[in-house]
């Protein structure tokens, strides 16, 4: 039920960000999802561990469509670095 729940809220929130915002109107509506899920700035490891999730839960998918022949093979990062995307090494 949790799934269905999420997966309904995820449906909403697509259709939710086809709507024309400004750059600081989209930061202050993911800090507000942020904020919500307990994830606020003044949580910086909750914070990290909730995108996380965020990131393996979208990326599953994808990983299971790979391994489909009629779907797959599908690029998992660019071929070239994209600029501010590298890492420095230090």
């Amino acid at each position: 039920m949790v799934n269905e729940l999420l997966g309904a809220v995820q449906t909403e929130a697509v259709l939710a960000d086809s709507v024309k915002l400004d750059d600081d109107a989209r930061h202050k509506a993911g800090e507000e999802q942020l904020a919500a899920a307990g994830a606020g700035v003044e949580e910086p490891v909750r914070r990290a561990e909730f995108i996380r999730w965020q990131v393996l839960r979208a990326t599953t998918p994808l990983w299971l469509m790979d391994q489909n022949e009629e779907t797959g093979p599908i690029p998992s990062r660019p071929r070239t670095p994209r600029p501010g995307c590298t890492r420095s090494s230090a």
